[in-house]
Parts: C-alpha cells; structure tokens; sequence
C-alpha cells in the first residue's frame, strides 16, 4: 500500500474516531439519547464539519459506534494518532524500498489492530462504510 493511500486511510479512522468521541460527550452533557437526528444537530450546534465522505446515513454508524465507551474511543484515537506519527517516522528514515515495505507493514498492524477492538466492542462489527472499507483496504482479520 502506498503511503499516500495509507496516511489518507489512517486518517478517516481518526476523523471517524475523533467524530465519534465528540459526538458521545455532546450527547452525555446534553442528556440526548444516541439518534441520528440528535447526532445532525451536534455538528450544527458545535459548528463542526463532519468527517471526510461523511453522510447522513453515516450518522447510523455513529449511533452504533456510540455503543463503546467514550473513554476506550479516545485511548483508541489515541492509538491511531501515534500509530501515524510512527508510519510518518519511519517514512522519514527509510533509505530502501524494503525499509518502506516494513513501515507500510507496522502501520497496517497498528491500524487493523485498533479496528478489531472496535469491533470486538461493537458486537463484532465496524458500525460504518468508510470503516469497513478501511479494514478490507489494509487486509485486516479477525483476531
């Protein structure tokens, strides 16, 4: 996998991730129970863009996703952040296209490592499309 592709796959996780989390402390402090009509008004309420090829039927996967703790979806954000960080890293300091191959391999590892929690967390199911596609595209198994 290119890094392009990848750093743009890793990335719709995080928005994904990062969505979600946000989404869960609006509907925590609000006292608003998780539907996607509640989910639409907080990207209007917080004046916040929705993540890349979001759309309204997405919101649905959100709800599912929302299911996970808010806490185990930040740590697993988390996860995701850094596992960028040391793919952009190792990039940087790969001279051969074997030491490129090894990066791609390590963030692949990362990535679909941090997918299968989520799904071992949401009743063995990525709750979106975009999420779903991203664990078909780094050729992820179940664990």
């Amino acid at each position: 996998m290119s890094a392009v592709l990848f750093a743009g796959g890793a990335a719709s996780i995080l928005a994904y991730i990062d969505t979600a989390v946000g989404v869960a402390t609006f509907l925590m402090s609000e006292r608003l129970p998780a539907t996607v009509e509640n989910i639409r008004s907080f990207f209007k309420r917080e004046k916040r863009d929705p993540p890349p090829n979001f759309s309204p039927d997405e919101a649905q996967g959100l709800v599912a996703l929302l299911i996970i703790d808010p806490d185990l979806l930040k740590d697993l954000s988390e996860r995701v952040r850094k596992a960028i960080e040391a793919y952009r890293y190792c990039l940087r300091k790969a001279v051969r296209p074997q030491e490129n191959d090894a990066c791609d391999r390590r963030a692949e590892r990362d990535i679909c490592d941090t997918l299968n929690r989520i799904k071992s967390r949401n009743k063995g199911n990525l709750p979106t499309d975009i999420l779903n596609n991203q664990w078909h595209s780094f050729g992820c198994v179940d664990v």
